[in-house]
C-alpha cells in the first residue's frame, strides 16, 4: 500500500530493531504492550521484501546493535 502511494523517485524510510543473529524472520508472542503478535526481520528480508513490492533499490544508511536504517526508493 505504501508503495502504491509513493510517486515515481519516492523514497520510503525504514528504522527499527532488526535481526542480527542470522535468522531471517521471528514471530514474537503477544505481550502486555502489545495484544497481537508481531515480527522481527533481517535486513536482509527486509530488503528483499522490498523488492518484491517493486522499489527499485534499497540503501542500509545505518546499522548499531539490533537497530537498523535503510532507505528504498520508488
Amino acid at each position: 500500500k505504501i508503495f502504491s502511494k509513493l510517486n515515481s523517485g519516492g523514497l520510503l524510510i525504514i528504522e527499527g530493531h532488526v535481526l542480527i543473529d542470522g535468522s531471517r524472520v521471528r514471530k514474537l508472542p503477544p505481550d502486555e504492550s502489545h495484544n497481537h503478535s508481531r515480527f522481527l526481520f533481517s535486513v536482509e528480508e527486509i530488503e528483499e521484501q522490498c523488492r518484491l513490492c517493486g522499489f527499485r533499490s534499497t540503501e542500509v544508511v545505518s546499522t548499531i546493535g539490533n537497530r537498523a536504517l535503510l532507505r528504498a526508493y520508488k
